[in-house]
């Protein structure tokens, strides 16, 4: 597939977080324990880990290097253990240069019902490989 304005990309499986997943996430940034099941707001980049790994594998480009440029999070609320979320990858922009690729992106995380959790805008800049 050509990663090219407008392509989606959705994990096949929803995102179910739990609280040992957030306990982990936050023993590594060092925040106080989550005794509410509140996930902390970075956690967010965890449920979309798997959307962004199949967006950049889901070229025909290898990508040697990728580099956020900027960020924008907007919350419906915070993610919370038992959640069980869809999540989604579209390409809002492309930009390509020889050997770097620059990609706007939106990444939403909704419920199972459509309503959206958090959306997420990128700007990502990319090292870009052919493949062969």
């Amino acid at each position: 597939m050509m990663i090219v304005e407008g392509a989606n990309v959705t994990p096949e499986s929803p995102y179910e977080v739990t609280q040992a997943g957030i306990d982990e996430v936050v023993a590594v940034i060092g925040g106080p324990p989550a005794t509410s099941g509140e996930a902390p707001p970075t956690f967010v980049n965890v449920v979309l880990g798997p959307a962004i790994k199949a967006f950049l594998d889901s070229g025909d480009t290898h990508f040697a290097g990728v580099v956020h440029t900027a960020e924008s999070t907007t919350y419906t609320r915070f993610l919370r253990a038992g959640d069980v979320v869809n999540t989604s990858v579209t390409v809002t922009s492309v930009r390509a240069r020889p050997s770097v690729t620059q990609f706007e992106i939106l990444s939403l995380v909704t419920d199972l019902d459509g309503q959206e959790i958090v959306r997420v805008n990128s700007s990502l800049i990319c090292e870009t490989e052919a493949t062969e």
